[in-house]
């Protein structure tokens, strides 16, 4: 009987040292080519004619977030073909594939234009006013997703300068802020006119007849009429104004009622 030995086959195995790869977004692009570095591959620490060809290829355009890069590389292996239909020679090629991460991510911040300051007056006598601005144009390479600007406009803002400050944000996180002033005058109230006061006239000593006629004439009003009983030594007659509150010469808003003590 012949006995048969089986002849283990050598291997020479392909060595791939890859890299993960993390890199930013183009400028004003929502991808970046990357020219990784190709891993290097060996043969018991001998390269590998060719290296490993990787596919996408280094150069190509990246989306964002992650991407699998593929790469190949082929090693030789002996063999003996009385065994193995696919050996030779007695050397065959043996393929080693290996990967390895692209990660893009978006560095790019908003693009945010700058707001022009805004001027505003307010009512005559009122101490603040709602101004409403334009919103500034903001732009960002994979999009903005919020613009806030705070105080909001048709805020009411007072008197003086106020710093508005916009806010521009992407999806990233990455944000832009621009800030203006709204600068507020205050508008003094409007001149009165006699019509718009009551100078209050003098009242003592006139019949209440009279002291009404004088009171329609200064844009005033007859408030409470209050008696006082005389003295018998007074020589001052019935029915004649004792008293009057305001004052005479005292200024009120039109229509603002005197009141007057009459003699009884």
């Amino acid at each position: 009987m012949i006995a048969l030995t089986l002849i283990a086959p050598s291997l020479a195995r392909a060595d791939l040292v890859t890299t993960n790869v993390v890199q930013a977004t183009d400028p004003g692009k929502s991808t970046a080519v990357v020219n990784y570095t190709p891993p290097t591959a060996t043969t018991d620490g001998v390269p590998i004619l060719g290296g490993a060809p990787c596919t996408p290829p280094p150069g190509s355009k990246f989306a964002l977030g992650v991407t699998a890069v593929s790469c190949s590389a082929i090693g030789m292996q002996t063999c003996d073909p009385n065994f193995d239909p696919t050996c030779i020679t007695g050397i065959k090629s043996v393929p080693e594939p290996g990967s390895f991460t692209v990660t893009i991510f978006d560095g790019g911040a908003p693009t945010l234009a700058q707001p022009p300051d805004v001027s505003a007056a307010t009512a005559p006598g009122v101490p603040n006013v709602a101004v409403t601005y334009p919103t500034p144009a903001a732009s960002d390479n994979v999009g903005v997703t919020s613009l806030v600007c705070a105080p909001a406009s048709g805020t009411l803002f007072g008197v003086g300068s106020t710093p508005v400050t916009c806010t521009a944000r992407d999806a990233a996180g990455n944000s832009t802020s621009k800030t203006f002033h709204v600068s507020v005058t205050p508008t003094p109230p409007a001149a009165s006119t006699a019509k718009d006061q009551c100078v209050v006239p003098r009242l003592i000593g006139k019949k209440l007849k009279a002291a009404k006629t004088a009171l329609t004439a200064a844009h005033c009003k007859l408030g409470k009429v209050a008696k006082k009983k005389l003295k018998k030594s007074s020589r001052t007659k019935r029915g004649i104004v004792v008293k009057q509150s305001p004052a005479a010469g005292t200024t009120k808003a039109a229509g603002s009622k005197v009141n007057v003590t009459v003699g009884a």
